[in-house]
């Protein structure tokens, strides 16, 4: 509250269920991760749902919902900082800051795709919609979704980002 002057604080939790686990993939959604969870996380939850009146979010993800009331917000014109370390955080237009490397962002609708080297490679970072476009096309390596599943393509940051980046608009 004090950082960034605001009047407010909304605090979201996942809650105990998500429409991600039950669709049927090849994959199952997180599978890559294996089944540990941070020891803490069940009671960092609990705390700041019984301290802090976290909305505790089922169904979804709790950044979707972060996503969602963003959107709401920025239509009816309310000032908002998303405060977060998702990258996902990057597709909705407005502030957007990041607690890791201190840096706010402010993401525009459309938004803008870089490539930059890795250890790994090329990497593909982004923002707006135009970032949302790419990781449908991509998939999300961190989540276990992975287009190639279902259709058999792998289409990489590389190939993704020529067939994006001339694009100006939606």
């Amino acid at each position: 509250k004090k950082r960034f002057k605001t009047s407010r604080v909304e605090i979201y939790v996942n809650g105990q269920t998500n429409f991600r686990y039950v669709v049927p993939l090849p994959i199952r959604y997180k599978s890559n991760r294996g089944s540990a969870k941070p020891q803490l996380l069940s009671r960092a939850q609990a705390i700041l749902r019984d301290h802090f009146n976290a909305i505790s979010v089922d169904g979804i993800e709790a950044d979707d919902a972060v996503s969602m009331r963003q959107h709401e917000l920025n239509k009816e014109g309310v000032d908002n900082i998303v405060i977060t370390v998702d990258k996902d955080a990057m597709q909705c237009e407005g502030k957007v800051f990041n607690p890791r490397n201190l840096r706010l962002t402010t993401v525009d609708k459309f938004g803008s795709l870089r490539l930059k080297n890795s250890d790994s490679g090329k990497k593909l970072v982004g923002t707006g919609l135009v970032w949302l476009l790419a990781q449908i096309i991509m998939g999300d390596k961190v989540d276990g979704y992975l287009p190639s599943d279902l259709h058999g393509k792998r289409v990489g940051p590389v190939a993704t980002y020529k067939y994006l980046s001339g694009a100006t608009g939606v």
